[in-house]
């Protein structure tokens, strides 16, 4: 591994300066290099470091990855261990332990590298190792398991003897069990003296340590976003924390130079007070390439001590965090969604949904359940927009099985009905609560429900426009049904006005077809006669001085069955007095002009504005029904069908 190395001439602290006053060697010099970037070890990788730059390598550093097994073949069970392991080798001398002077000693700032030091001279001495089992890292070597860590060393140069330390780091064992960690060169220094002892001091602003980002909220921006570490071990020296963000992978600015170079409004400054820092980003932050965090990105932080200037001018980086992602977390979806039909009123009450809770009920704050026309396109947004006239909702209590009955005051998505014949099926929003869970999720139900109601919402208009005392004397007008292609026919049944309370559509399923007039249809509003030879639903003649109503039944059509369903009935009337019953009648309803006219005279009917101005008008005679109001615009209007008659107010709705 190649570095860029900045060798610096420092001058030490008062105790190292005491420490050369003691000596008697005025002459003393450090020579400091600062790794810049910081070297990382893993698996196989090995730094060699020429301290003086004479040609010679001083002290090589390397990792070394081991995986053992163990087998029993009685029990029938293997287990394996891995492990790294750090160590030294193509050196004149290491400090050792005094317990086992093959291991490299853990020096601290305070330390004195010198001749009387414990010195290793073998080629290879180890001063870190770890395991990695399930659940944490095993430390085999005591005391190396953190940040800062110095060994020292000795090198011959010229004939002659000088000391020195290297500062290295493990990185990040508390964040992540699973992978093994790295090792962390940052820098060394060694005596230009010869012969002349060297302590170990704080040549640089301490750093900062064990840098933890977490995503923490579900706001989908750099508010999720939060970051910790620990203070300096020694702060006198430090005058400033630069925290910075890289996005990875673009993370060039690595080095402690390139972050030095960047301009304030991409580090966040925080000032030692003593405690260890936790520092939430925002809108503001911007990383180190100068763009806003942004949700679905990766992360990664350090942060720069900036030096005193007094004790040393010497700023220094702390060793990178574990990478993060701002992630958008999401409900998860309601599952096993079911609509059943249960009911027969003709609104959304007849309809229940029953689904369970999400297998993973993240950050879920309620549901809404939807009762959708088959085939409608729809999405999460767009239903989620819709008012609170087409949805019920009910918070999440997390138990497994959710059961909601329907009131009657909700409309279906895509028809506002229910409507008879139509397929539908339910939809289930999760809503998230915005803390734990950003996003929801929407499902659908596997099957969809048939919809049939015993009572279809519309009401035959009758008009008596003839004086035969039969059937024929009989006009009815019916809105066609909005699902006309699922229609099989209509049927026009007359009742007895005494037996509406008891007459239903399973009668109607059960009469005769010479009991009622089929209609089939055609797409257009039913404007008809009945026949003479028109039967009641007991298949009696109609007689005069009987009261009857006219229900309008219609049959849907699926692979397997037929059904039926019953309009409200008409007003009732009766054939007794064809004179009464044959005066002229103009009915407007339902945005149609229903007329009647006896002995088919000519008539002129006129449609006219508030102002009295003559909007459009019809030549007809007889029987029938007005409702092309094309390039009519919506509003009030006046109906007359003579000058001398009186005016119908009516308000037109539709184009």
């Amino acid at each position: 591994m190649q570095s860029n190395k900045n060798k610096k001439l420092i001058a030490y602290s008062s105790a190292a300066i005491g420490f050369i006053t003691l000596n008697n060697d005025v002459s003393s010099q450090v020579l400091y290099t600062n790794i810049d970037p910081d070297e990382n070890l893993y698996a196989y990788d090995q730094l060699q470091i020429d301290f003086n730059d004479d040609g010679f390598i001083d002290i090589g550093i390397e990792a070394h990855l081991a995986l053992s097994f163990t087998y029993s073949y009685y029990q029938g069970w293997s287990t394996s261990t891995l492990g790294i392991y750090f160590y030294a080798n193509n050196f004149s001398a290491i400090v050792g332990t005094p317990v086992n002077p093959n291991l490299a000693a853990n020096l601290q700032p305070g330390d004195i590298i010198g001749e009387s030091a414990l010195w290793n001279t073998n080629n290879e001495i180890n001063f870190a190792a770890l395991n990695m089992n399930t659940y944490s890292y095993v430390e085999i070597i005591e005391g190396w398991n953190k940040q800062n860590n110095y060994i020292g060393f000795k090198f011959q140069a010229d004939g002659q003897t000088h000391y020195g330390w290297v500062r290295l780091s493990i990185d990040n064992l508390s964040n992540n069990v699973a992978e093994l960690p790295k090792l962390i060169i940052q820098d060394y220094a060694y005596e230009a003296t010869p012969n002349t002892p060297i302590t170990i001091e704080h040549v640089t602003a301490s750093i900062a340590e064990n840098l933890v980002l977490n995503d923490i909220g579900e706001t989908s921006t750099a508010n999720d976003l939060q970051l910790t570490f620990n203070k300096a071990d020694d702060e006198s020296f430090v005058s400033e924390y630069r925290v910075f963000l890289h996005r990875i992978p673009d993370a060039i600015y690595n080095s402690l130079d390139a972050l030095l170079a960047l301009p304030a409004d991409r580090y966040i400054s925080i000032i030692p007070d003593g405690t260890n820092h936790v520092i939430n980003f925002n809108a503001t932050t911007l990383d180190t390439d100068g763009n806003p965090l942004a949700s679905n990105s990766t992360f990664e932080a350090r942060v720069v001590s900036m030096p005193d200037g007094i004790q040393t001018n010497i700023a220094n980086v702390s060793i990178v965090s574990n990478k993060e992602e701002i992630i958008l977390r999401s409900t998860g979806e309601a599952q096993n969604i079911k609509l059943y039909k249960n009911g027969t009123s003709g609104t959304t009450s007849d309809f229940k949904v029953i689904f369970t809770k999400p297998a993973n009920e993240y950050g879920l704050a309620a549901y809404r359940v939807y009762i959708a026309k088959f085939g409608t396109d729809l999405n999460y947004d767009t239903l989620y927009n819709l008012d609170e006239n087409y949805f019920v909702e009910i918070p999440s209590t997390n138990e497994f099985n959710y059961e909601i009955q329907f009131p009657t005051n909700k409309k279906t998505v895509g028809d506002d009905g229910p409507i008879i014949f139509e397929s539908y099926w339910a939809a289930v929003l999760t809503i998230p609560d915005s803390i734990a869970a950003t996003t929801g999720e929407l499902n659908f139900g596997a099957y969809t429900l048939y919809y049939t109601a015993p009572l279809y919402p519309e009401t035959p208009l009758v008009i008596l426009d003839d004086t035969t005392k039969t059937p024929h004397d009989i006009f009815v007008s019916f809105p066609k049904s909005p699902i006309e292609q699922r229609i099989n026919e209509y049927e026009i049944i007359l009742v007895p006005a005494d037996d509406t309370t008891s007459f239903s559509a399973t009668d109607a399923d059960e009469l005769p077809a010479t009991n009622y007039y089929q209609i089939m249809p055609v797409g257009e509003d039913i404007a008809t006669h009945l026949p003479s030879f028109l039967k009641d639903v007991y298949g009696h003649t109609p007689n005069p001085e009987t009261t009857y109503v006219v229900y309008v039944a219609l049959s849907g059509l699926t692979y397997y069955n037929t059904y039926i369903t019953l309009s409200h009935p008409s007003k009732p009337f009766t054939l007794n007095d064809g004179k009464v019953n044959a005066t002229p009648k103009l009915i407007f309803n339902n945005n149609a002009i229903y007329y009647a006219f006896p002995n088919n005279d000519n008539q002129t009917i006129r449609l006219l504005d508030i102002s009295g101005r003559i909007i459009a008008e019809w030549v007809i005679s007889g029987s029938g029904v007005i409702s092309n109001f094309d390039g009519i615009a919506p509003g009030v209007y006046f109906i007359q069908y003579n000058q001398n008659a009186s005016v119908i107010q009516v308000f037109i709705d539709k184009h």
